[in-house]
């Protein structure tokens, strides 16, 4: 809208400037117009609007050497470019004007105007324009005079105004119940007088609810017992008797027992209690134990007065106390050795040849001694080819070697559980999704190391000797497996770490060995706190290991915790020697077999040492099996007269002089004829 005393003209694209403002010659607004344009120009808002009214015809670039071709005069231009155009310099922002029409592109005298930006620095006001004095300066409506017909409004208008709900109509009302003015409504107004404002907890209870909850019983009431019209005598005495034994009486049961004990039991005339000497002789057969209802396969036939089974059945046939007397018996012959023995002879004759023996089982086969006492022993005789199984377990390491590991979660076969994945020969795992685990042993003289782990989405590293790590990335197959590593040149040293790792790296031991070398391998695989039950577990899994360690003959010493724990029995330590004998024959059917009983120890974790029925069994099964094995217990005394001489290092293992012991007086000499 155009303020009080301003003109206003139709503009077409046709219009000069001067039409457009209405301006004549000499007047003081046409003497600043020059001025005030080229200012417009400046404004990139102002000169869009000049633009669409065909003076302003936008940038121009001078650089491009040429004046802009087929002007018409008084268009102008605002230079983007700087350059020098027919001897005429032209800066950025300074403006080009067309002096006639189809001005020359390439002459600017009589062609063309150059006004510099530099020149309109100054400003003007409204107020010195003629004709525009009255026109708000400051552009806010509070300098505007309201007119007569347009009105402006105030503040209080419009926040009365914003009261107003859309739509709204004039208020028709005069008069509400007969009042006018400011009114004020009771309930009798609008004919509520009944009505007050209680709030619904507060409101009182009518006659006729009271007289309804009069008639009902109190929450909180009790009633005798004798109010239980339904109830027996006998049941009303139950509920009312005062202790346990009074209910017992109440119902008559006065003769059973109260405790839950078979202590407290009367013996009956046709179901009779058991003595504690009737339960032990239950358990003799005179020289095997009774079976227990596992996975045996021994069936008692026959029992003598004292309820000893005399006879028996086992896989189909039939045997009885007295036709083996296994407690006579301190070993047996080498029997089941013939690959043992050829191997052996062809060592002792200077043939080329490896004899790899095994020693699998409890701690006695784990710790260091035993298996340090047969390494000594064989090797001296027969030399030494390469070093062994090294488990991720490393708590007891053999002489020579040094062991070390850090940051592992470990599974351990002795607890009772099955592995999650698997585990290695000795029956540990260990395992990590981190990425600080590491791993090492010192002390080798291998020409050819295997790694033994899970192939899962885990990455491990190994180096040789400290030299370059190489890192094995896991191709999830979820499988055992083996990375050989050859041409070592006698490795002492192997390193494993998983500091690249992503996934879950599962790792179980290596085997260290010179294939090309004659002499004897000894492979220390026991696990501590084992019993015959958990090698039954892990069957399996050390079947897996079977054609990679490819032993000759295992001597398996097992027996002690059997004897020790709550879970173990004659027929599992049995079962538990097969089972370890029909997993390292998996893939190796010709491997001798021999079970190494071992002395009464000395711990009374639950009860003594002497084991004589768990031996009765072990070697009732080596004879189904035909087994080799060493009864040690009848070529040692007991615990407190060897440990006086010098052969224990504790209640439950042997020191170096006895496995030194052990190895070349009961196992070598009389099974593998080692002197």
């Amino acid at each position: 809208m155009p303020n009080a005393g301003q003109s206003t003209a139709t503009l077409n694209p046709s219009s000069t400037l001067t039409q457009v403002l209405g301006l004549n010659a000499g007047s003081t607004v046409r003497q600043a117009i020059g001025d005030l344009a080229l200012q417009l120009i400046a404004s990139p808002e102002l000169a869009a609007v000049i633009g669409n009214y065909a003076l302003f015809q936008g940038e121009w670039d001078a650089s491009g050497g040429t004046f802009p071709s087929g002007a018409t005069k008084g268009q102008f231009w605002r230079v983007s470019g700087a350059d020098t155009v027919d001897g005429v310099a032209f800066a950025v922002s300074d403006v080009l004007l067309a002096l006639a029409d189809d001005a020359s592109t390439t002459t600017y005298t009589d062609n063309w105007h150059r006004a510099g930006h530099a020149s309109f620095a100054h400003g003007h006001t409204i107020s010195d324009i003629s004709g525009l004095a009255d026109v708000a300066s400051s552009g806010d409506s509070d300098d505007l005079t309201e007119g007569a017909a347009k009105l402006l409004m105030t503040t209080t208008e419009r926040s009365k105004l914003a009261g107003v709900e859309t739509g709204a109509q004039v208020n028709d009302v005069t008069s509400v119940a007969g009042r006018t003015g400011a009114v004020t409504l009771t309930a009798s107004d609008v004919g509520l007088g009944n009505v007050d404002n209680t709030s619904d907890a507060d409101k009182p209870v009518s006659a006729a609810q009271q007289t309804a909850l009069d008639g009902k019983a109190a929450a909180s009431h009790t009633h005798p017992v004798s109010d239980i019209s339904d109830a027996s005598a006998a049941g009303q005495a139950l509920v009312t008797a005062a202790s346990p034994a009074a209910q017992r009486t109440a119902l008559g049961l006065v003769d059973v027992a109260s405790s839950g004990d078979s202590d407290d039991l009367t013996e009956g005339t046709s179901k009779l209690l058991m003595t504690v000497n009737e339960r032990a002789h239950l358990t003799e057969t005179g020289t095997t134990p009774l079976p227990h209802a596992r996975n045996s396969g021994r069936v008692p036939l026959a029992a003598d007065a004292a309820g000893r089974v005399i006879a028996w059945a086992i896989d189909g046939e039939m045997d009885y106390a007295g036709r083996r007397s296994h407690a006579a018996r301190i070993h047996t012959d080498g029997r089941d050795q013939s690959r043992y023995f050829s191997n052996s002879i062809k060592l002792k004759q200077g043939r080329s040849g490896e004899l790899r023996f095994g020693l699998i089982g409890d701690s006695w086969t784990e710790r260091e001694q035993i298996a340090d006492a047969l390494k000594t022993s064989l090797t001296t005789a027969l030399g030494q080819s390469g070093d062994g199984f090294f488990s991720c377990k490393t708590t007891y390491s053999m002489a020579g070697y040094t062991l070390s590991s850090s940051g592992w979660t470990l599974y351990d076969a002795s607890d009772g559980d099955a592995p999650s994945r698997s585990c290695g020969p000795d029956g540990h795992a260990a395992y990590t999704a981190g990425t600080s685990a590491s791993w090492s042993v010192d002390g080798l003289d291998a020409d050819r190391v295997q790694i033994l782990y899970w192939d899962g989405d885990g990455t491990f590293r190994y180096r040789i000797d400290g030299g370059s790590w190489v890192a094995v990335a896991g191709a999830s197959s979820d499988a055992v497996t083996t990375l050989e590593l050859t041409g070592l040149a006698g490795a002492a040293l192997v390193e494993i770490d998983v500091s690249t790792n992503a996934g879950t790296v599962e790792f179980y031991g290596i085997i260290a060995d010179n294939p090309s070398d004659d002499g004897v391998t000894i492979y220390k695989i026991g696990n501590g706190s084992s019993m015959g039950s958990d090698w039954s577990t892990i069957k399996d899994d050390l079947a897996a290991w079977s054609s990679i360690l490819d032993l000759d003959a295992v001597a398996i010493i097992l027996g002690t915790n059997d004897t020790r724990y709550g879970g173990g029995y004659p027929d599992t330590l049995a079962d538990g020697i097969r089972d370890i004998a029909a997993a390292l024959r998996d893939s190796n059917p010709t491997m001798g077999v021999c079970y190494v009983a071992p002395p009464e120890h000395g711990d009374t974790l639950n009860g003594n040492g002497d084991f004589s029925d768990f031996r009765e069994a072990a070697f009732a099964e080596c004879d189904r099996l035909g087994f080799d094995y060493v009864n040690a217990a009848a070529r040692w005394r007991d615990h407190t007269t060897e440990n006086a001489a010098g052969f224990w290092s504790d209640t439950l293992h042997l020191d170096a002089d006895g496995a030194a012991r052990l190895v070349n007086y009961d196992i070598l000499p009389h099974i593998y004829k080692e002197s």
